[in-house]
């Protein structure tokens, strides 16, 4: 399995078909499936089809604080939104290094992120959707995030969507109470799947 193949966006789009129709066409997607290699699991990157065409990201609830992509040219442009600069390079080892010389992190929310959530008390961080990733194993189900590494693990579907929601709360240091009010967009894999029908065939 490549490591780019667990990758969907939208409505169930793959990598490569993203990439070879809003990224330059396949020309092109050598050096997106050479990106994707490099960056796919690593921690705090995900992966996004915007307005302007696909980009690999680096942040939290999809921030983009490092933000990477290929151009026209089958160059990798690397910007990074803290410094508002960036890099252009043809050789992956030097996007490894430019990655590795920043000392951003996606553990928590960007300061920036905190005070766009606090604003009008809290409210725009309810008309935000926030993507969790729940699957099924061994007796439970588990919600992550795609670019935190702390999962929220419970017997049932509604402890981890609660679980989940103050997660948010406390990653943004919002009042618990707000969690309630939290949109959360649920994923489920096929693990996750197949558990709850066979538990609506067994009631």
């Amino acid at each position: 399995m490549r490591p780019w193949d667990h990758i969907r966006v939208g409505f169930d789009a793959d990598y490569e078909t993203v990439c070879d129709q809003f990224g330059g066409g396949w020309q092109l997607l050598d050096r997106w499936r050479e990106l994707g290699t490099l960056l796919s699991g690593r921690h705090g990157w995900h992966f996004d089809l915007h307005g302007g065409g696909p980009t690999w990201s680096f942040g939290l609830f999809s921030e983009g604080l490092l933000v990477l992509h290929v151009n026209a040219q089958g160059q990798i442009h690397c910007y990074d939104h803290t410094t508002d600069s960036d890099h252009i390079t043809g050789d992956l080892a030097q996007v490894e290094a430019w990655i590795d010389s920043r000392t951003v992190s996606a553990e928590r929310p960007s300061a920036t992120a905190v005070e766009m959530a606090q604003s009008f008390n809290w409210k725009t961080l309810t008309t935000v959707g926030f993507r969790l990733l729940v699957s099924w194993s061994d007796g439970s189900f588990a919600g992550s995030w795609p670019s935190h590494a702390d999962a929220v693990i419970a017997p049932t579907l509604q402890e981890v969507l609660d679980g989940a929601a103050a997660q948010v709360c406390s990653l943004y240091g919002a009042p618990p109470e707000l969690a309630a009010d939290l949109t959360i967009r649920v994923e489920l894999d096929p693990s996750a799947v197949t558990h709850l029908r066979q538990h609506d065939s067994e009631s």
